[in-house]
């Protein structure tokens, strides 16, 4: 027989003993991340649906190659690599995601801008994953569309119609 069981909320109170299902709520729709850079904190922020649209053009290059190296087996060494291959486009990208000055990004010290690029990145992952998929996918069907050929239509009766002349009579 089946019992009525009562719901467990999947409420977890945080270090200092306040309920945060809000701010975990809050996390899986628009993940920031907060970091210290040159004695500032720095907000890292997700590219909300327009902001995605606007940064399309600037991205394009980054997720083309990342499309190229998902095919090949993707890592974060490729992934750096691939980042790493398009300085322009990342200033830019990292300055829509935190507002500091691209002129400010590129100053920064190796272990600041490994920092920020890296969180960036873990902030930002989504919006390259749907768009490599989305890439990937169009590839596919290209090439599954372009192997296809139309099969070719029946060929006609090669039979010969029998001859009155050379079919023997009343066999």
């Amino acid at each position: 027989m089946a019992s009525k069981v009562a719901a467990v909320s999947p409420s977890r109170p945080s270090q200092d003993g306040r309920d945060d299902t809000g701010a975990q709520d809050l996390e899986v729709l628009h993940p920031e991340r907060v970091i210290h850079i040159g004695g500032s904190e720095v907000t890292v922020r997700e590219y909300g649906f327009l902001a995605g649209l606007r940064l399309q053009a600037a991205a394009a290059p980054i997720v083309a190659a990342l499309a190229d190296a998902a095919e090949r087996g993707l890592n974060l060494a490729a992934i750096q690599g691939v980042l790493a291959a398009h300085p322009a486009q990342i200033v830019a990208l990292l300055a829509a995601a935190t507002d500091l000055p691209p002129a400010q990004i590129e100053a920064l010290p190796d272990d600041e801008g490994q920092l920020l690029l890296l969180t960036w990145w873990a902030v930002n992952a989504g919006f390259f994953v749907r768009r490599v998929a989305t890439a990937i996918a169009a590839r596919r069907a290209a090439e599954a569309s372009a192997g296809q050929t139309s099969t070719p239509s029946s060929s006609p009766t090669d039979t010969i119609s029998p001859d009155s002349a050379t079919t023997p009579a009343g066999n």
